[in-house]
């Protein structure tokens, strides 16, 4: 009874999370749909909250009285390696948009910023919700997830077509790989470059 207590608090706690994850898709959104928002301005825009939020991380690595105000404050939307001296999710997160928005032009980096604001969290949620076969800390249901996430996101916004298809399939694998680095900042790279080559061939 005691575990089934905890996973319904962890899952509400994910659900919490990945919600306003999530809503940072407004980003790519706006940057997709109003022309008249520039690349310059997603890029500042982005820049600005990586330095925020690394600033903040790093304040309370540093600062008792910070990070007891940090963990009263965010403690129910952070994990365990995070109440630590870890980065939080979102320092990750805008360092990804940042490098999307940064390294590609907009009909690439619209995409990978969806990919990681929207299929990631998904992939998460499922993963959490409908696991299927689990390998690791990722699982089958997460993968599928993301790929069908990644796919509707591809095919909306860009006009890549079935190349964009691989490209959300090939991220999917890359999210659901072990990797050390943070998927936050692995899928919108990977993503893009796949995206850029997949324009020249």
């Amino acid at each position: 009874m005691g575990s089934l207590v905890q996973d319904r608090l962890n899952l509400s706690r994910e659900v919490q999370r990945k919600s306003l994850h999530i809503l940072t898709s407004i980003i790519p959104l706006v940057y997709h749909f109003y022309i008249s928002v520039t690349r310059e301005q997603i890029i500042v825009l982005c820049v600005f909250l990586t330095i925020g939020f690394l600033s903040v991380d790093l304040l309370r690595f540093f600062s008792g009285v910070v990070r007891s105000y940090f963990i009263r404050i965010f403690s129910r939307l952070l994990r365990h390696p995070e109440l630590n001296r870890n980065l939080t999710g979102a320092t990750y997160l805008f360092t990804g948009l940042s490098l999307a928005a940064i390294l590609f032009p907009r009909e690439v980096a619209v995409p990978a910023m969806l990919f990681i604001t929207l299929a990631d969290p998904f992939a998460a949620l499922a993963g959490k919700t409908m696991p299927l076969q689990t390998i690791g800390t990722k699982s089958v249901g997460g993968f599928i997830a993301f790929f069908l996430v990644a796919t509707v996101c591809v095919l909306v916004v860009t006009d890549f077509g079935f190349s964009g298809v691989v490209v959300a399939f090939i991220a999917a694998v890359v999210e659901f790989l072990p990797l050390k680095l943070n998927d936050n900042v692995t899928i919108p790279i990977a993503a893009g470059y796949l995206l850029l080559l997949s324009q020249m061939i």
